[in-house]
């Protein structure tokens, strides 16, 4: 397995997201070999100006509602959180600014993207406004994504969803034609044993002289043995930055006591988890979260999940 020990913030980050973020530019260099002219150069000069824009933090409001599906919170639904807002860690004093936006999904309860969004599900508005989960609950979650967000190790979240989409889309097909076999005895098989059919398939490429074709194979066999481990490592580092104690300047003293005394405390009627992956739902093929927000008023509890990308991992 990996060693991750030693690794920093970005170099796990790096691990996770990296492998997508390389197949993807490989996949937009083919597809602009096999266009002409000016097509192809509009494509990368395109791709590229995008990439820069978000890079410096622009267009990351439009970016979140077109990759994340998501929308302006109403009056009403600003008026419900706006208690809660209110106590939001802040950098230095003055206060935010924060970018709310509203998914339409019920997991992650709490996503955290760019350099000041907090993407909120529809589920956790719901169990707020039918007081199936505490205030002091609901505060804790959007403090957990602030610190995050804070700490920059979702700055780049936005270009990373973006450069990335080639990457989604295969994934997105390989996933589908992956469900319609995997029951398959001995297509589990191959899986299980892909160590051993990928090195005869790198030795009988490299013997034939396709050096690129031999490196492509060993690489795409080591990121999917070691894709996991990177994700768990990333996982943990984003724990430990909820988990870490920030300033905040605006935040009620009441509240500091639930907040800071472990993820296990923060109340009986919400768990705080984190489900963080190579490429979620954007950007990523790894890792999505099981977990999920239950709603139903028959449910005692309300199961929440608090995650940096985008709702659809694949990061």
């Amino acid at each position: 397995m990996a060693k991750v020990s030693g690794m920093t913030t970005g170099m796990r980050k790096a691990a996770v997201y990296g492998p997508a973020v390389a197949a993807s530019t490989g996949l937009v260099v083919v597809i602009s070999g096999a266009l002409r002219g000016a097509v192809a150069g509009g494509l990368l000069v395109g791709g590229l100006t995008v990439a820069v824009v978000l890079l410096a933090g622009g267009g990351e409001s439009m970016t979140v509602r077109l990759l994340w599906r998501a929308r302006t919170p109403t009056a009403v639904e600003m008026a419900m959180l706006a208690p809660s807002l209110t106590m939001l860690p802040v950098r230095g004093g003055p206060a935010g600014p924060w970018r709310l936006l509203i998914s339409a999904g019920g997991t992650p309860a709490v996503q955290r993207v760019g350099r000041g969004t907090l993407v909120l599900s529809a589920g956790l508005l719901a169990a707020l406004r039918e007081r199936r989960l505490r205030r002091d609950d609901g505060v804790a979650l959007l403090v957990h994504g602030a610190r995050v967000v804070l700490s920059g190790a979702v700055r780049s979240d936005p270009v990373i969803a973006f450069w990335t989409l080639p990457a989604q889309l295969l994934c997105g097909v390989a996933t589908g034609i992956g469900k319609v076999f995997a029951r398959m005895p001995l297509v589990r098989t191959m899986w299980a044993g892909r160590a051993v059919v990928a090195t005869i398939a790198a030795i009988q490429a490299a013997a034939s002289a396709q050096w690129i074709v031999a490196g492509v194979l060993a690489g795409i066999t080591a990121v999917s043995y070691l894709g996991p481990a990177w994700a768990r490592a990333w996982a943990r580092e984003v724990r430990k930055i909820c988990d870490e104690p920030t300033p905040m300047f605006s935040f009620s003293a009441g509240h500091l006591s639930p907040l800071n005394a472990g993820r296990r405390q923060l109340g009986a009627s919400a768990a705080v988890s984190h489900s963080v992956g190579p490429l979620p739902p954007r950007p990523g093929c790894q890792g999505k979260s099981t977990a999920q927000l239950r709603t139903s008023r028959e449910q005692p509890s309300v199961a929440l999940t608090c995650r940096s990308m985008h709702g659809r991992s694949c990061g």
